[in-house]
């Protein structure tokens, strides 16, 4: 008697609930029960993040799954990845196997927007900075390049920084740079977009989704120094971009529309 898998998780607006299978090896001829207990997590029930119901799952004669039902709060706030530990215990007419505790991590669906403000920043917000934040895949965690002139650093004490989309934007009239750690692009809809009419450069590696674009509709030049790496390459909409370094990314160029200027064949990546 355990859980079919150690690990899962659901974005907090899924509804009306999620459910943690607990199964059986083989159906029982007798009625069986366990145990279940919120042991731990970063979570907080009682309806702030999650409620769960009852305290006991019970199998009838012949039945080999029963589910821990977990109903999550879609709140409003911007938060971190958090997570609900449970444990299965004191069973009847059965024994526990190896899985006999549970995480199960909620997602955040609020869009995440980190504006810089000036020379030096840096992207270390508290939701970056947490070793288990990932960005939710179709939300969007975007970095907004909005001042004059700044030059923006990327770092992250936990290591690369998980973002979905970059935005330089149409207010950018003079030339922005970013460095620091590398940026790796998740979840789907993953772009760069250059409104701007200034150059913009950035020197940070890249990794990039399985297909990440290029795109927008401004004038100026974003150059990207930084080695690429990842899937595909996107190029579309009529902006301006510009690849410098020995790339290793592996799906090729899809060429939609714009500009987009190299000086070597290594800019376009590993292909073979």
């Amino acid at each position: 008697l355990e859980f079919t898998a150690a690990t899962s998780e659901d974005g907090e607006g899924a509804f009306p609930s999620v459910a943690i299978p607990v199964s059986l090896n083989v159906p029982s001829g007798y009625t069986v029960t366990v145990g279940f207990t919120v042991t731990g997590g970063t979570a907080v029930g009682g309806g702030v993040d999650y409620t769960i119901a009852g305290g006991e799952l019970v199998f009838d004669p012949g039945t080999s799954t029963r589910s821990i039902t977990i109903a999550l709060n879609d709140d409003a706030i911007v938060e971190a990845t958090e997570t609900i530990v449970i444990t299965l215990s004191a069973p009847t007419n059965a024994t526990l196997g190896t899985l006999t505790e549970h995480t199960f991590r909620i997602l955040d669906n609020e869009p995440i927007t980190l504006d810089g403000g000036g020379d030096g920043t840096k992207w270390s917000s508290a939701l970056n900075c947490a070793a288990d934040f990932v960005p939710t895949p179709g939300v969007g965690t975007t970095l907004r390049f909005p001042t004059v002139g700044a030059s923006y650093t990327a770092e992250n004490d936990q290591g690369p920084f998980a973002l979905n989309r970059i935005l330089l934007s149409s207010t950018l009239l003079a030339g922005n740079a970013i460095s620091g750690a590398q940026l790796e692009f998740i979840g789907g809809g993953s772009q760069i977009t250059q409104e701007g009419s200034g150059p913009f450069v950035i020197s940070s590696p890249l990794q990039l989704n399985s297909s990440t674009t290029l795109a927008g509709a401004g004038t100026g030049v974003a150059r990207i120094d930084g080695v690429i790496s990842g899937g595909t390459l996107v190029k579309s909409g009529t902006s301006i971009f510009e690849l410098r370094a020995a790339n290793t990314f592996t799906g090729g160029i899809d060429f939609l529309g714009g500009t987009l200027n190299i000086d070597s064949d290594n800019n376009l990546g590993d292909t073979v």
